[in-house]
């Protein structure tokens, strides 16, 4: 027997050639072998019945909106999200999903997905629904059209192979780096637990954290020579107070005289020990504070008593302060963010931690800035740290140090205006006030030299509130006899300014005694800055601010190091500059 396929009537038929022969008997015939017959059978074939297609894709760096409208940042990881799925005879195991860019029309490379399974549905909330990527960098600048293919190969039989490719071009956006300069503080603790000195810790146990979660492409820290600081931190004074000696006021000082401008895109970050050895000064209680949009804050080190990426998301709370973030709405009872779109502080899209391979689901995670846990951050507090340093990220410093009067105040909640020391030496004016306060000088006959705008800066954490009135001023060329703070036409506060002529010739000496540098001016009850440079005047590392008794005793082996070094005293309350120097023994 012979089977073939033939054409019947336009239908595929399958035909038998059969050899038969017929013996007749009376009535009965009977088919015999012998002859050949041609019989036509149908072809039925079954239809595929499998299906496999991609969907969408979402292209996340840490949190990301269905639409990905959440804006990607150059060199940072990237995570693509394909939905692959299969609706008709799924799940289909074995499957290789494959991912093409494309940049300025060149093939910049593709990348293979391992065999896998395809689910009958990809979702957003079971993040191993999808087939993920993480990125190449060199695919991580630029604009890139990504092309995701499920099946490249055709190694499934489909019933449709035309969904089996989705494109999307995306844009990697450049963004400053974060620049923060950790401070570590030699903190001398007045308070009634554990009271002592705790030696300041050079880590960085922060950036970590920051780099993970923060829009940017890489977080650069310096860590600066310890700052030494005395006072009660379990008292909310201490952080930040009228007097503007807390440690939140002082950050905001020793930026500008370590010599960098007011609206620098630095973050100065205080960090602060809780132990020495086996002894701990906290266990709860205000861990932080941070300007809201002025770029300083202070946070302890929480390293080996809480969670490892609880002092990194303590940071990362305060910067976000630095960077225009208020509170969002969960485990605070002072003022949230009205503006805060989602309920108890949800993250409101699906975030994902790339390092640690987490997935973050908005119906468990709220946002890093609120006081709940677990803590991510929402797309839009993301948003709004993007936006901040794309706005501020960028900013530079003048070119050339001018003759400069700084000026601050704290604002208590009912409106008294409390002056701190001023101080006249080289910086950056800051024009851009942002408040209805400005600071006039005046000459002896009252007459106004200068009237310059103010910055308004607010910090706010649990049992603890601060307003601050700052501003930098280019000096008159005549001294200044008054020095005022005006709301709208009112005088809230004024000071007498010294004559320098006053002090007559005055110097300043330096002297060394094993590890230890004494210097000595003599002028009792005038505050001053003692401030070092390495380098002969070019950088500057501020000491001691407010020094009043006239001497200032350092540790040598905490200076940082130099070659040639100069220690300036800038006399403050004075109409013009008045600088004392001695050279680094």
């Amino acid at each position: 027997m012979n089977v073939r396929m033939k054409l019947f009537m336009g239908l595929t038929a399958v035909l038998l050639l059969v050899s038969l022969f017929i013996s007749q008997t009376g009535r009965n015939h009977r088919l015999f072998a012998g002859s050949d017959y041609a019989i036509y059978l149908p072809l039925v074939t079954k239809p595929v019945s499998k299906d496999l297609t991609v969907t969408g894709v979402e292209i996340t760096q840490a949190i990301q909106r269905a639409d990905n409208s959440v804006p990607l940042v150059a060199n940072r990881n990237t995570v693509v999200r394909v939905f692959a799925e299969a609706p008709v005879g799924g799940p289909i195991n074995n499957v290789v999903v494959r991912l093409t860019a494309v940049r300025n029309g060149s093939t910049i490379g593709q990348m293979n997905s391992a065999p896998t399974t395809i689910p009958i549905d990809a979702t957003r909330d079971n993040f191993n629904s999808s087939v993920n990527f993480q990125l190449p960098a060199g695919w991580l600048s630029g604009n890139v059209n990504l092309t995701a293919t499920i099946d490249p190969d055709n190694t499934v039989p489909e019933a449709n192979e035309n969904n089996n490719t989705i494109s999307q071009t995306i844009n990697f956006n450049t963004v400053p780096d974060l620049q923060v300069r950790l401070v570590p503080i030699n903190y001398t603790h007045t308070g009634p637990t554990a009271p002592g000195f705790y030696p300041a810790q050079s880590v960085d146990y922060i950036s970590d954290w920051l780099m993970r979660a923060y829009p940017v492409g890489n977080v650069e820290i310096a860590i600066r020579s310890p700052y030494n600081f005395t006072g009660n931190l379990q008292d909310s004074n201490s952080w930040v107070n009228d007097l503007q000696t807390g440690l939140l006021n002082r950050m905001r000082e020793l930026k500008l005289f370590d010599g960098y401008s007011l609206n620098t895109p630095v973050v100065y970050y205080a960090f602060v020990p809780i132990s020495n050895g086996s002894t701990r000064w906290f266990f709860s209680g205000i861990a932080g504070i941070g300007w809201i949009g002025g770029r300083e804050s202070v946070g302890l080190n929480l390293m080996g008593f809480w969670p490892a990426d609880e002092t990194g998301k303590l940071a990362a709370h305060e910067i976000g302060h630095n960077m225009g973030r208020r509170h969002a709405p969960c485990g605070v009872s002072g003022q949230t963010d009205p503006n805060y779109p989602y309920p108890g502080a949800s993250i409101g899209e699906y975030g994902l931690d790339i390092p640690n391979g987490v997935f973050w689901s908005p119906a468990t995670a709220v946002d890093i800035m609120s006081y709940c846990e677990p803590a991510w951050i929402s797309d839009y507090t993301y948003i709004g740290i993007y936006n901040d340093q794309q706005a501020n990220g960028f900013a530079a410093m003048n070119d050339m140090a001018v003759d400069s009067l700084i000026v601050s105040a704290s604002l208590s909640a009912d409106g008294a205006v409390t002056l701190a020391p001023s101080y006249a030496f080289a910086s950056y004016p800051a024009a851009d006030g942002g408040s209805d306060y400005r600071v006039e000088l005046l000459d002896e006959n009252g007459n106004i030299l200068v009237s310059h705008p103010m910055q308004l800066r607010e910090a706010e954490e649990e049992e603890v509130s601060a307003r601050e009135l700052t501003a930098v001023l280019p000096l008159p060329t005549t001294a200044a006899a008054t020095l005022r703070l005006m709301h709208g036409n009112e005088v809230v506060a004024s000071r007498s300014l010294s004559n320098p002529a006053a002090f007559g010739p005055q110097t300043a000496t330096a002297v060394r005694q094993g590890n230890r540098i004494t210097l000595t001016w003599g002028l009792v009850n005038t505050p001053a800055v003692v401030r070092l440079s390495p380098d002969g005047g070019q950088n500057w590392t501020a000491l001691g601010i407010d020094v009043t008794d006239g001497t200032f005793t350092v540790d040598a082996t905490t200076l940082p190091a130099s070659e040639n070094g100069l220690f300036e005293i800038i006399l403050g309350n004075t109409g013009s500059k008045v600088v004392l120097t001695a050279v680094l023994p």
